[in-house]
């Protein structure tokens, strides 16, 4: 997946727009949860990721919020029905 994800970086020709959460929450998450990486794979990986943007012009943004409360609800809520549909989604394969 991180050869993916450097892949999709190095041909991208965007806006120029990075959205701080598809860098860095996202990957971080999925690497600390579901691949149980240690800190030294996930710094390799950023590492990577800046060689991947390395020469384009680009700026990560980061959406700030004047009611992070009910936003961390909104975010539970989408997440919990993430998984849910992940788990159905195995169990309909199996």
């Amino acid at each position: 997946m991180n050869e993916l994800f450097c892949r999709r970086l190095r041909n991208w020709n965007g806006d120029k727009n990075i959205f701080e959460c598809s860098i860095f929450q996202n990957f971080v998450e999925d690497m600390i949860l579901f691949q149980k990486a240690s800190d030294q794979l996930i710094v390799d990986f950023y590492k990577d990721v800046r060689d991947a943007l390395s020469g384009k012009e680009y700026r990560i943004m980061y959406l700030q919020s004047d009611d992070i409360s009910s936003n961390i609800d909104i975010i539970r809520k989408e997440r919990s029905d993430v998984y849910e549909c992940r788990i159905r989604q195995c169990l309909y394969f199996f």
